[in-house]
């Protein structure tokens, strides 16, 4: 009995011993300080641009049919919403001056996160700068609603924003493109313990041991 009460402790120490992970998500902006709203409705290749202490929103109408329809970006209740018109093409640009970025020594899976309210049925494309250099470019696909997206990033890709910086997102899409954004930031998964199958087994085997004997003992 007493060898069976040790394997059950021997089991249970080793409960913990694989890895799981969790997402964690360091805010960049969830959009809801510094409510701003800018209309561009001149083909000119001239962005409108607007300024406050968390971001730089631009907006640049590429194409408008018919002329003198306006993109419209605004940031609002939370929420980044960007509306064109139906054959309307246009790119909107956001950046942050991002202080450096700590993240755990264990942290895996490390990228950038979206919190996307909706999308309409155009593919929206994502074009990430730092220090107005290329960093990196992703879709968002079309018609996603309500819907936490993560795009990873290399370590070299991580090391080049990690000492803080200029970071800019572009966005563009086919004519007619909509998106509305609820939070962005950089995200990450840490390790966490949970029973691993072999552990399980130990578990199962000292109970059903224990079960016997108690059995035995009492015929």
């Amino acid at each position: 009995m007493k060898n069976l009460f040790a394997l059950t402790a021997i089991a249970a120490g080793l409960f913990f011993s694989t890895q799981a992970s969790a997402l964690t998500v360091v805010n960049i902006d969830n959009f809801s300080t510094f409510d701003q709203t800018v209309v561009d409705n001149t083909v000119n290749g001239v962005a409108v641009s607007e300024s406050n202490a968390t971001r730089t929103l631009s907006a640049n109408l590429l194409a408008a049919v018919p002329a003198g329809d306006s993109v419209i970006a605004r940031v609002t209740s939370g929420i980044l919403d960007v509306t064109n018109g139906t054959l309307e093409d246009s790119e909107v640009k956001v950046d942050w001056n991002i202080a450096a970025l700590a993240l755990p020594a264990d942290a895996i899976n490390t990228g950038f996160y979206f919190k996307v309210v909706a999308s309409d049925a155009n593919v929206t494309g994502l074009e990430f700068l730092f220090n107005d250099a290329n960093l990196q470019n992703f879709n968002i696909p079309g018609n996603t609603l309500n819907t936490e997206l993560t795009f990873g990033l290399s370590a070299a890709e991580l090391a080049a924003v990690s000492g803080g910086g200029k970071l800019t997102l572009k966005i563009n899409g086919a004519p007619g493109w909509d998106l509305a954004l609820d939070q962005f930031g950089f995200s990450y998964d840490k390790p966490s313990k949970v029973p691993e199958p072999t552990t399980l087994g130990l578990i199962g085997l000292g109970l059903a041991g224990m079960a016997a004997a108690r059995k035995r003992k009492s015929a």
